[in-house]
């Protein structure tokens, strides 16, 4: 049996060549695909990092806005450094639809 398969080996040596140059082949690209795929990972992972450096960062600046355009902290600007003084009388409101009465001056 073992000298049967020695001589088919023998007679077909470019056969067995290839066959074992593919499998190597094989062998060959399926381990860069390996490695190409764990940096891929490892990029992927630094690139959520980043993302969520970025989530929070964008988070505290939205925070810092509100606190920024807070009513209190705007009136109380406005009195203190600029001399905002309230009004003695409430304003009164027009809205869009209505048009204010005119009084027509006498022109005799």
């Amino acid at each position: 049996m073992i000298d049967k398969i020695k001589e088919w080996i023998n007679q077909n040596r470019i056969l067995c060549f290839a066959l074992l140059f593919v499998g190597a082949s094989i062998l060959l690209l399926f381990v860069d695909n390996s490695i190409k795929i764990n940096a891929l990972l490892t990029e992927i992972q630094q690139e959520k990092s980043i993302l969520n450096d970025y989530k929070a960062n964008n988070e505290l600046l939205n925070s810092k806005i509100i606190e920024l355009e807070s009513a209190d902290r705007i009136y109380t600007i406005a009195r203190g450094k600029l001399g905002l003084v309230m009004p003695t009388k409430v304003p009164i409101v027009i809205d869009g639809d209505t048009k204010p009465e005119v009084q027509e001056a006498d022109s005799h």
